[in-house]
Parts: structure tokens; C-alpha cells; sequence
């Protein structure tokens, strides 16, 4: 496994392929999808973590 920190800011982007993944730190999920599935913790805290996938779906986690 690899972990990285990012206080302020996230930003990932794909086409046509899912986005997983799980932090170890809140973050405030934007996520926009136009035909995947969204499963990801809906917070206001942290810093802002933004997901967008056209044709894939979304699956976040927060494990501290």
C-alpha cells in the first residue's frame, strides 16, 4: 500500500475508469459522475478531495 497527505487539495479525474480508494484523513468529497455509482462518506471537514468520472463509478472510504 501507498499513503500520501494532501491537506488542501485532491483532485482525480478519469474517463471511462472507477476510482477506489480509502484516506486516513476526513476530506469533503465533491464527486460528479454523469452514469457510475457513488458510494463515498458525505462530510464537511477536511480538505477538499474532488472526484469525476464520466463512465465510472466512485468507491471512497475514511479508515483512521
Amino acid at each position: 500500500a501507498s499513503y500520501a497527505k494532501a491537506k488542501e487539495l485532491i483532485d482525480i479525474e478519469t474517463d471511462t475508469g472507477d476510482v477506489t480508494g480509502t484516506f486516513i484523513s476526513d476530506k469533503t468529497f465533491i464527486v460528479e459522475t454523469r452514469t457510475g455509482d457513488e458510494v463515498y462518506p458525505r462530510g464537511t471537514t477536511g480538505g477538499n478531495c474532488y472526484i469525476k468520472t464520466d463512465t465510472g463509478d466512485v468507491y471512497v472510504l475514511i479508515e483512521k
